[in-house]
């Protein structure tokens, strides 16, 4: 059979639909800042919000931290043709809630490029910005509530064939507050995955609402019939797929 070739009005629809997907996900806090290398061998752009100086510089430091890890990583890798070893492109989103407080998830991918093998690069950092401070998970569920988190984490995992993503003590590890619920993330390899545990599922366990007058839009009393958790699977991408979406993306901020 003939290959099927793509013609200016098939080009022209998924431009349309790239633009409506960006724009259905633009971030909703700070200013886009780039950190960008280019170094012998290795090339590497991680993006990430700017507004608020503790959490500029949590991601500041990541973002640093991040480029040195994997610039260090490109060094052992195999040399291709274009006598390139390795590639690191991350970028963002971001979620406001209650006018107060502030989620920033990171998300990214490494190439090495003579093989085409790649890691997936994930990390989270929220903000309250009437506190000025960073929040950990027991600032937003309470302690006393993890492990409940957990189990209705491990419990989904499961079901979704997705239990060897993250060991039981990190469960928690990269989660991020959004307008709708607790989203938390998970890459190991090349494989990513994330889900959402809504607010109405787990009003009871958040103590981050104890201290906020504000209810969040999302948040309603608890009841017997639970709403399903939000699997969000994300897929896995080599480095020049991360790289045009992140320059996509910032063309139109």
């Amino acid at each position: 059979t003939a290959e099927a070739t793509e013609t200016p009005a098939d080009a022209e629809q998924k431009t349309a639909e790239t633009e409506a997907e960006l724009a259905a996900h633009a971030p909703a806090y700070g200013e886009r800042v780039w950190m960008e290398a280019d170094q012998e061998g290795f090339s590497g752009a991680v993006a990430y919000p700017s507004g608020f100086e503790a959490l500029d510089i949590a991601l500041e430091e990541w973002a640093n931290a991040t480029m040195k890890a994997y610039e260090q990583k490109a060094k052992s890798e195999a040399m291709d043709a274009d006598g390139m070893k390795g590639e690191l492109y991350v970028t963002y989103n971001s979620y406001e809630l209650n006018d107060r407080y502030i989620g920033v998830k990171e998300i990214g991918v490494y190439e090495a490029l003579a093989t085409g093998a790649t890691e997936g690069v994930v990390y989270t950092a929220n903000y309250d910005t009437v506190g000025q401070k960073l929040l950990t998970i027991n600032d937003v569920v309470g302690k006393e509530h993890l492990e409940a988190i957990n189990a209705l984490l491990s419990e989904h995992l499961a079901e979704a064939g997705k239990s060897g993503l993250a060991a039981a003590g990190k469960l928690t590890e990269h989660f991020v507050i959004t307008d709708t619920g607790l989203t938390f993330l998970y890459a190991k390899a090349d494989d990513f995955y994330q889900c959402t545990l809504p607010y109405n599922l787990i009003i009871d366990y958040m103590a981050l609402f104890n201290s906020d007058p504000t209810p969040t839009p999302s948040a309603a009393p608890a009841s017997a019939s639970k709403p399903e958790i939000v699997e969000e699977a994300l897929c896995t991408k080599n480095g020049a797929q991360v790289r045009a979406e992140a320059d996509a993306k910032a063309a139109t901020l």
